[in-house]
């Protein structure tokens, strides 16, 4: 059967055509209020979001209606945060994770809520994975979804931003998609893969297949053999790990709700 595709998002929230940065409300809200998922997260993030005896609770602004009803929590701050793709995840300056809100609206095919069962799956899913690196391919890493805080029916997710395994050298991190994709501002220019080509003089077909689509097949093959998971892995929930050399050193997996 047919499926709506539309977007029934304010535009100004969007990556592309929207604001370079917003704010977002911020609840303050009494642990014994919500429920927190767990999975190993890294101590400094928890302690920013989990305190003694609150918890941080983040709200799009386009849920309008679910802000008024947190109202009965009289401390409220405002973040600066960065869109992303997608774009209900979104980036607080100058901090080491990312937030993946509660959405109840339509974007492209579906309506991006985040219920308590889909939190619980998120973080069950990130933890096997972590159990898993002692075995995984040298071409695997993830962006842990670490900490999964649900207010009634209501569901947030902090996705940390240091991919694990972790590592000392300095890597950086594209998005599959970002390779292959033209410039917005400079549709003249080469995609970026193709300016690595050209930098490290490789055939195109042969550097493709070796770094991208061998670790990937990998990489997949390997939690579904092991582990019965499917890796939900587009071009937006790959990123591609680079060296300070333009090596490909890994593949890193993020987004674990389905």
């Amino acid at each position: 059967s047919f499926k709506k595709v539309t977007n029934d998002i304010s535009l100004q929230y969007c990556a592309i055509q929207g604001w370079p940065s917003f704010k977002i409300p911020c609840f303050i809200i009494p642990k014994n209020k919500v429920r927190i998922f767990t999975a190993n997260p890294n101590l400094e993030v928890y302690n920013k979001i989990v305190s003694k005896e609150n918890v941080k609770f983040f709200i799009h602004p386009e849920m309008v209606e679910l802000i008024e009803k947190l109202k009965e929590f009289d401390s409220k701050t405002d973040w600066e945060i960065e869109p992303t793709s997608s774009t209900r995840t979104v980036l607080p300056k100058n901090e080491d994770f990312f937030i993946k809100l509660h959405l109840d609206r339509r974007l492209s095919r579906f309506i991006r809520r985040l219920r308590p069962e889909s939190v619980k799956h998120s973080l069950m899913v990130s933890s096997e994975i972590e159990n898993s690196l002692g075995k995984a391919p040298k071409s695997f890493g993830y962006l842990p979804e670490s900490i999964g805080i649900v207010y009634k029916n209501i569901g947030m997710i902090i996705r940390e931003k240091n991919p694990r395994p972790y590592i000392n050298e300095k890597r950086f991190l594209i998005p599959l998609f970002s390779l292959y994709s033209y410039d917005l501002k400079n549709s003249n220019d080469q995609t970026i893969f193709e300016q690595i080509i050209k930098i490290k003089n490789e055939d195109p077909l042969e550097f493709f297949i070796k770094n991208i689509i061998s670790p990937l097949f990998i990489n997949m093959s390997f939690f579904i053999d092991n582990y019965g998971l499917l890796l939900e892995a587009h071009g937006q929930n790959v990123l591609v790990e680079f060296d300070k050399n333009l090596e490909i050193t890994s593949l890193i997996h993020r987004d674990f709700q389905s």
